[in-house]
């Protein structure tokens, strides 16, 4: 078993500018990635882990032009 590098609760909150709080909620219901627990009150994440856990949860932005967009650029009109 090959060992890779950790991060704390605490690191991996900052990276996901979370309150620690936060993270400790999500590993209770299961919505974070595996993760060791090393003593009663120290729990760590594989860097490799949170790096795919965080992948697999990227949004790709949807386009949806407007209406006016699908006609073009409408002409400006003056007011007599």
């Amino acid at each position: 078993m090959a060992i890779d590098e950790f991060m704390s609760e605490k690191e991996v909150a900052a990276l996901l500018r979370q309150p620690l709080m936060k993270i400790q909620e999500w590993r209770r219901i299961g919505f974070m990635p595996p993760h060791h627990r090393l003593a009663f009150k120290c729990v760590v994440y594989r860097k490799t882990d949170v790096a795919a856990w965080l992948e697999a949860r990227r949004v790709e932005p949807v386009y949806r032009p407007r209406q006016q967009d699908q006609e073009g650029p409408q002409p400006a009109t003056r007011a007599a």
